[in-house]
């Protein structure tokens, strides 16, 4: 991976999606709080206006999310004033955003409530799903790490990265990550088979997919997308993706 590599991909212009219909905001507000939208695909996607770690996190993150099966897809989507009108968000709203693709009828495992739940059945959760998301999350260094759950079929993702990428020199091993879902034991999905296929979906993205998961980003304000920036993201992954098998060990 190098400047030059990473320079021909960026040759390309981004693709962005129109944000073009707003529907709803979330159930629990968040630092970022995202809004639903119908967008130019014909798909909904929670847009986000801004993240710890600037937008090229999540999108960086949901991009490499999609490929190894851990979390639903994101896209580049542009948010003109005229999609905003009589809807009710604020201003800055308008731009060139995040938006992460819906999955329709799930619940962020931290909001269980708000769908008049204490905890969860683990018998009802995917334990496959399980390990791909401890697996992505501990790849990608999750802070704040939060999952996402289909309560009709169990299936579970990975989702709001917004806070990773904040430390790429000196940073420390990479440490297994577990996300809390109430009534979900630790170790749920700590099958040696489950977790070593979880491992070889990330390690199957080789450095080309990585260099292309940081590629064609927009470099405005907000999104701390700098090419150096994002060669030094594409680098750290790499490493930490020939660390993983053995990182992954330590989950028990």
């Amino acid at each position: 991976m190098d400047e030059e590599a990473l320079a021909r991909l960026d040759e390309a212009p981004y693709t962005a999606l129109d944000a073009l219909t707003p529907l709803r905001g979330p159930k629990v507000q968040s630092a970022f709080t995202p809004h639903l939208f119908t967008c130019s695909d014909g798909r909904n996607y929670w847009v986000k206006r801004g993240a710890q770690q600037g937008l090229v996190a999540e999108l960086v993150s949901g991009r490499l999310a999609a490929l190894s099966s851990a979390g639903p897809e994101a896209a580049i989507v542009k948010v003109e004033p005229e999609s905003l009108t009589e809807s009710g968000l604020p201003a800055d709203y308008e731009g060139v955003r995040v938006g992460i693709l819906d999955v329709r009828d799930a619940v962020n495992g931290k909001d269980l409530q708000s769908v008049s739940l204490a905890a969860v059945d683990p018998k009802t959760i995917s334990d496959a799903d399980r390990a791909r998301v401890v697996a992505f999350q501990t790849w990608i260094g999750a802070n704040d790490s939060q999952v996402l759950i289909d309560l009709a079929n169990g299936r579970l993702w990975s989702i709001d990265h917004g806070d990773v990428f904040g430390a790429l020199s000196g940073a420390p091993d990479p440490q297994v990550v577990v996300t809390n879902v109430p009534g979900l034991p630790h170790d749920h999905g700590c099958n040696p088979d489950l977790v070593a296929d979880a491992v070889a979906g990330i390690e199957s993205l080789d450095d080309d997919a990585i260099l292309a998961s940081v590629a064609r980003v927009p470099d405005e304000a907000g999104w701390q997308a700098d090419p150096a920036r994002r060669l030094a993201i594409a680098r750290w992954l790499s490493s930490r993706r020939d660390q993983l098998r053995e990182v992954m060990k330590k989950w028990q």
